[in-house]
């Protein structure tokens, strides 16, 4: 008995302090795939050590080869992008409509509209839309464009014809402004020049002229007809009725003026006023320009 208990103590210490032999004695019992199972059961096997640091990155690999896409999903993304050219394409003609070609084209869509400033787009496909002022009134919607002499100003004192000029500036480019004009029914621009002791006409020479956006000088005050002439003179109504124009009267005690409408859409819009014969402190004018209005 003695002896049986002495060998087992020399076993059990052969196992425990030769790990290689036990490893070696279990994989001849067990086999290998029943190793750690054996020991666990045995309570052989102790926790489970920290984590260890990371090790270093390893090389990049080679880049691989390009993908291709599946022809299914190839032929739905050529739909896609033919259905968003569509989109894009009605998407453009519905903020063409929705914008007016000029103010008539609101008045068109609603009687009821009223005076204010509103994008109109002349030419849509060539051009983005711009903001004019329009203006309500007699059963149309003037589309209209302002400029820097609208007010009343005082000509400046000389004498030789033509030599107090007025250049107008307008608050859009005459390319825009003339776009509108030209597709235009009507269009007008009012002239006036208020005067004391200053003529239009001194013998067959003329001392006034307008010039159109084309840069032509006219010698015919608005409304009126040949070199020199007023609306007032062609009515045969002016201050003096034999002469043609109020201001001829030549009175510095006279404060008259003669006016009128440039209404030749090939002429608008006016882009210079001239006047002369005011050289004495008596001799005064006085130019207004309007709006130029168009529907």
């Amino acid at each position: 008995m003695a002896n049986l208990v002495v060998f087992t103590l020399l076993l059990t210490f052969a196992a425990v302090t030769s790990a290689g032999n036990q490893c070696f004695q279990i994989t001849n019992l067990v086999g290998e795939s029943s190793k750690t199972q054996y020991l666990k059961q045995n309570d052989l096997i102790g926790p489970p050590g920290p984590v260890g640091p990371p090790g270093v990155a390893g090389p990049e690999g080679p880049i691989g080869p390009a993908g291709k896409m599946p022809a299914e999903c190839s032929i739905k993304l050529s739909s896609m992008e033919k259905r968003i050219e569509e989109l894009e394409k009605s998407t453009k003609k519905l903020t063409e409509n929705a914008v007016g070609r000029s103010c008539g084209d609101y008045l068109a869509s609603d009687p009821g509209m009223k005076s204010g400033y509103f994008l109109i787009a002349p030419n849509p496909k060539f051009e983005a839309p711009f903001k004019v002022y329009c203006k309500v009134g007699g059963g149309h919607a003037w589309t209209t464009f302002g400029h820097d002499s609208e007010k009343e100003i005082r000509a400046q004192n000389c004498e030789e014809r033509f030599c107090a000029k007025r250049n107008v500036k307008y608050n859009m480019k005459l390319t825009k402004i003339r776009a509108i004009v030209e597709k235009a029914n009507h269009c007008r621009q009012y002239v006036k020049f208020r005067c004391m002791g200053v003529v239009n006409n001194w013998g067959k020479e003329q001392y006034w002229s307008w010039t159109s956006w084309d840069g032509k000088k006219h010698l015919n005050w608005p409304e009126g007809k040949g070199n020199g002439m007023c609306k007032c003179g062609m009515t045969k109504s002016c201050f003096n009725k034999d002469q043609k124009c109020n201001c001829d009267n030549n009175s510095c005690d006279v404060n008259t003026f003669d006016d009128g409408y440039v209404t030749d859409k090939a002429q608008l819009p006016v882009i210079q006023m001239a006047f002369g014969d005011m050289q004495k402190a008596s001799e005064k004018g006085w130019h207004t320009l309007g709006k130029l209005e168009c529907y």
